[in-house]
């Protein structure tokens, strides 16, 4: 006896998208998407916007909002004798490498030098 599942992307009687957003925007990481879906709902559906105008619409609001709040990452290769260090400003697209001491006041000096905010991993 075959059993019939619902597919996740028809909608149907039984689906809570307001939930499902907020799942999957919280598994994402992406708590602006989160705040914009709605919104920009209403104005793709006044509008009449594609599906693809809509998704671009609500990955630029997610986008603009993590440049914001963290322009250059930073990522740190730590070794006994060397720290291997790379950030990519996320406004302008340049790459920034150095390689340091492992000494904690050398290695925030050099990320102080950058352009912030910063996310360090």
């Amino acid at each position: 006896m075959a059993t019939r599942t619902t597919d996740p992307f028809q909608p149907g009687p039984r689906r809570d998208v307001s939930s499902e957003v907020a799942y999957l925007t919280r598994a994402l990481k992406a708590p602006t998407l989160r705040e914009s879906v709605a919104r920009l709902a209403e104005r793709a559906c006044a509008e009449g916007w594609s599906h693809e105008e809509y998704l671009i619409a609500c990955l630029q609001r997610e986008v603009s909002a993590r440049v914001l709040i963290e322009r250059t990452s930073v990522g740190l290769d730590v070794h006994a004798r060397s720290v291997v260090a790379c950030g990519i400003d996320g406004v302008t697209g340049e790459v920034h490498r150095a390689r340091l001491c492992p000494d904690t006041g050398e290695i925030m000096a050099w990320v102080r030098g950058l352009p912030g905010p910063w996310r360090v991993v």
